[in-house]
């Protein structure tokens, strides 16, 4: 399988993960302001938690702390996912 189509299949991954996960919390009040912790993303990304810090740690994941935790918005996880979440990984790998 050539890594284009690799991302992609990744990426489709990743958007059916993510919006699969929100239909299920679509009861609850505040769904786009939900702050999920690393191992949330990490399973979300299907990626390492020590990668999730990476990610933060070079500034291309968007995160914000809370007591100290890195913490992430549900909300901008899934913007960066489809804007440059594919990219990000990419280079990530590089």
């Amino acid at each position: 399988m050539a890594l284009s189509e690799q991302r992609a299949k990744i990426n489709n991954l990743l958007k059916h993960t993510l919006f699969t996960k929100e239909k299920k919390m679509a009861g609850s009040v505040a769904v786009e302001n939900k702050l999920l912790n690393v191992a949330e993303v990490a399973e979300i990304l299907r990626v390492k938690p020590g990668t999730v810090y990476q990610y933060v740690l070079k500034g291309d994941l968007p995160s914000v702390k809370v007591c100290g935790r890195v913490r992430f918005v549900d909300a901008d996880l899934r913007k960066w996912i489809e804007s440059n979440g594919r990219g990000k990984c990419a280079d990530a790998r590089a």
